[in-house]
């Protein structure tokens, strides 16, 4: 059987066709309405209720036989009918013209189905088996509307008017983030950023201790791979010392999440079976000569931190016996003049390359105003110490 696609309908001033008047179709009728549908009934007799949507023009009900004219421009048609006759017409010219068609309770005559709801507003959780069991839908539409109470309305209107709000402003997605953040809490940036200021690590360690051991409830966001070239463990390890319990929240690795935003595999059969991971930073007095003296051709290679020095690490990777020719791939975000990661390795091309170019093309922009800002600068101070 075919697999269902579910979607919610935007149905506001769209043109329906309902064609029965009767107890079943009054119900369909009803949630036409409520979507905001134009809805237009024909049947030659119809019960007390449509009679009085008609009346005060809810909907348009015409007292007579179905016409295959009354599928012109109609969006989407229901039939609720008696007369298996009628629902196998009204279906094969709905098929015919393109319009979607439900016959309520004949599947093979359907184009799509009505799912067991349930509705808190503008919280709705929709449920179908494709038609194989209406009354296990039904079961489960019971069970969902005891876990999701009648106070689910307010809090959707609430979420919905505080997004808006948030979206209304023009703010960087990261102060979109912090809007979100309790006004009771106390925020604390201690992020890195290279060739910038930064707090020292033991700094960060001590705001960690200091409020952990005042009772509160320290909450250390990280980006990218604290536990992976990062100070994570240390943080981890300073508080265990100080006596307090830490709770690790798991979550993407920079190197996997970054090359899946540009569509790369970090390993491929048969083109790439291994994964090395390398940084560029390292800590005071460290050595920094502590990459691999060989690195194989089916190896893919993930550089944190590379730094700016690109020269000095393509030297690297050259004299661990890579090829010139290895595909290579910055990944960085747009704010940052120093890319975040570097991948390298024939996998690099299963890259979405328009990405890459853009991104490149914006790196080297860039950078490029950066060193004309440079050059204007020692221009102008050349000029003046010969014009003194």
């Amino acid at each position: 059987m075919t697999n269902l696609f579910p979607i919610f309908l935007k149905l506001e001033d769209r043109p329906c066709l309902v064609v029965g008047a009767g107890t079943v179709a009054e119900g369909k009728i009803k949630s036409l309405l409520l979507s905001g549908a134009v809805v237009r009934v024909v049947a030659p007799r119809a019960n007390a209720a449509v009679q009085e949507w008609a009346r005060t023009s809810a909907i348009r009900w015409e007292e007579r036989e179905f016409s295959p004219l009354d599928l012109d421009d109609i969006f989407l048609v229901v039939v609720a009918t008696s007369s298996n006759e009628v629902n196998g017409s009204v279906f094969r010219e709905a098929q015919s013209r393109n319009v979607l068609c439900n016959v309520v309770d004949d599947p093979e005559h359907c184009h799509f189905y009505y799912p067991a709801v349930v509705r808190r507003g503008q919280l709705q959780i929709a449920i179908s088996t494709a038609s194989e069991s209406p009354a296990l839908a039904q079961k489960l539409r019971r069970e969902l509307e005891s876990q999701y109470g009648p106070e689910y309305e307010g809090w959707v209107e609430q979420l919905g008017k505080r997004r808006r709000e948030l979206f209304a402003r023009d703010i960087n997605p990261e102060e979109r983030h912090r809007q979100q953040v309790p006004s009771t809490a106390r925020i604390h940036n201690v992020g890195k950023r290279c060739g910038g200021k930064s707090t020292s690590q033991r700094e960060i360690n001590s705001l960690l201790i200091q409020y952990a051991l005042l009772g509160l409830q320290v909450v250390r966001l990280k980006g990218g791979d604290p536990f992976i070239f990062g100070r994570g463990g240390e943080e981890m390890q300073a508080l265990r010392e100080a006596g307090i319990e830490v709770e690790v929240v798991p979550g993407i690795t920079a190197a996997l999440g970054a090359a899946a935003a540009i569509q790369i595999p970090l390993t491929y059969r048969e083109i790439s079976s291994s994964l090395v991971f390398l940084t560029g930073h390292h800590a005071v007095g460290a050595s920094s000569d502590n990459w691999p003296d060989a690195i194989a051709s089916d190896v893919t290679v993930v550089v944190y931190m590379p730094g700016r020095d690109y020269l000095a690490t393509a030297q690297k990777l050259r004299a661990a016996g890579l090829s010139a020719e290895t595909p290579c791939a910055i990944v960085s975000r747009p704010r940052l003049s120093a890319p975040s990661l570097l991948v390298v390795g024939e996998v690099v091309r299963f890259a979405q390359h328009r990405s890459l170019r853009e991104q490149f093309s914006q790196f080297i922009a860039r950078n490029f105003e950066a060193s004309q800002s440079e050059l204007i600068k020692t221009t102008e101070s050349g000029s003046q110490e010969q014009a003194q």
